[in-house]
């Protein structure tokens, strides 16, 4: 069990338990971690998790966790399954990482989710640049 100097009580207040109460112990910064098992990637996600893990200094969660999220959104709707009939769900993977500020969370994000922008951005092009615009400007 994780070991934390002072248990959190009470509601989430650092105050000593009342009688008879068992507190819930946060876990401090020394705690072990299990790795993201980055394995389960195919092999040319899994270089580029490496590669940005060691371009930015930082976890390769930092990578995996948003990747395994925006791929799920990649996949949408085409492919489904069916809970019962009538009853179809799509891939959706909740995700996030959470740690403290200045810890390279951003930088990661933006260069797992540059290919899904750059498509929107390509996607976009004819709209915003089409006949029917012509007259709005």
């Amino acid at each position: 069990m994780a070991r934390a100097s002072k248990p959190l009580c009470n509601n989430g207040l650092a105050l000593p338990p009342r009688r008879g109460e068992t507190c819930p112990v946060a876990p401090t910064a020394s705690d072990a971690v299990a790795h993201f098992p980055v394995a389960v990637f195919p092999a040319p996600l899994r270089q580029f998790i490496h590669e940005v893990a060691d371009a930015l200094h930082c976890p390769p969660d930092f990578v995996a966790v948003p990747m395994l999220a925006l791929l799920g959104c990649a996949i949408g709707t085409s492919r489904v399954l069916r809970v019962k009939p009538g009853w179809v769900e799509g891939s959706r993977i909740y995700a996030a990482v959470v740690v403290e500020t200045g810890t390279k969370k951003s930088p990661a994000l933006k260069l797992v989710a540059w290919p899904f922008y750059e498509r929107q951005r390509r996607l976009m092009q004819p709209y915003l640049n089409g006949p029917h615009r012509a007259g709005w400007c």
